[in-house]
């Protein structure tokens, strides 16, 4: 027979994050073969965070200043490609747009 083992581990941000419940739920499976696994709660136990609400304050200057369907077709753009707009689950809202 075979034993194989595999240890989990997770870190408290601090003892009053983890008395209100808002503690991180990041933790990491570690198997005998060295496999290594990041690992959060499943998003039925614990929900996702609320939506992220940015509110950007643009100043131009020059002689050149986009039209409104030229920033808005920027700020499309600049979404698309952002790292971090397509690397977080949660709904991003930018005021103005």
């Amino acid at each position: 027979m075979s034993t194989y083992t595999a240890k989990i581990s997770w870190k408290s941000d601090s003892p009053e994050t983890f008395t209100k419940n808002r503690y991180s739920r990041a933790h990491t499976w570690s198997f005998d073969g060295g496999v290594e696994v990041p690992a959060s709660s499943s998003p039925h136990a614990v929900r996702l965070p609320s939506k992220i609400t940015l509110d950007p304050q643009i100043v131009w200057s020059g002689d050149k200043v986009p039209k409104d369907d030229e920033l808005t077709e920027m700020h499309h753009k600049a979404h698309q490609e952002c790292y971090i707009a397509n690397s977080i689950r949660s709904e991003v809202v930018i005021n103005g747009f």
